[in-house]
């Protein structure tokens, strides 16, 4: 009886300890839906699933908004790799866009917000170049065709890799989730078509040729960025 007595009060200790552990845990798995940026790539949303192990699943779609364009090519006339004439060129053709992003990401440690992330991007885009005169302009050669000729339609996709490492904050009872994280984005593969409008001849075909691929070269050369993502969400449990 007494040897009962004296291991019942560390029966009770162990159990109330376990419990607790067990509560502060909770359920390993999480879902969470956000309002995102990511600067200068894109504005949307993302959904974002954590599992065991604290590992992160997270899918996001979104647009790339004019002035993010702005932004890259300000930074890259800036550093000279390459002139105002192709910035402008790349700006025309740039008027639409979509962007998908998929990660894989682990939070480290149970206690705090540290969070790194892989992943891979999709970005599809279109708008339209004035004249072959733009694009001989911004490939520093001489213009085969008179200012004011035929308008292309353009339409890229950019393949591109990225990491980022980054910090949350849980608040509202663990159900508003902030978060801020600095990574860099790269391209590795981009395909390019330039459709001339209202018919095509063979000169205007040529022109549409070397668009496609002096933007291919300049997508997978000077594509390169720094990515700061700002995002706030809803943590579901």
């Amino acid at each position: 009886m007494r040897v009962a007595t004296l291991l019942l009060p560390g029966a009770l200790l162990l159990s109330v300890a376990s419990t607790a552990r067990a509560q502060d845990d909770g359920s390993p798995w999480h879902l969470q839906i956000e309002a995102l940026t990511d600067v200068p790539l894109d504005v949307g949303g993302r959904v974002l699933l954590e599992g065991p192990l604290r590992l992160r699943l997270s899918s996001s779609l979104g647009v790339l908004p004019g002035p993010y364009v702005d932004v890259i090519n300000d930074f890259t006339v800036a550093i000279g790799a390459y002139n105002q004439q192709t910035a402008d060129l790349i700006a025309s053709s740039l008027t639409s866009s979509l962007v998908w992003r998929t990660h894989l990401g682990w939070r480290p440690f149970p206690r705090a917000g540290f969070v790194f992330d892989v992943g891979y991007g999709f970005v599809s885009l279109g708008g339209g170049v004035k004249s072959s005169a733009a694009i001989a302009a911004a490939a520093g050669k001489s213009a085969s065709s008179k200012p004011g000729g035929p308008t292309y339609d353009v339409a890229s996709t950019l393949q591109m890799i990225d990491a980022d490492v980054g910090w949350e904050w849980k608040l509202l009872a663990d159900h508003l989730v902030l978060e801020a994280s600095l990574g860099f984005a790269g391209t590795v593969a981009a395909s390019t078509s330039a459709t001339p409008q209202g018919g095509s001849t063979r000169v205007r075909d040529a022109f549409g040729a070397e668009a496609s691929a002096y933007l291919d070269n300049l997508y997978t050369s000077y594509v390169f960025t720094p990515v700061v993502t700002l995002a706030l969400g809803y943590r579901f449990f």
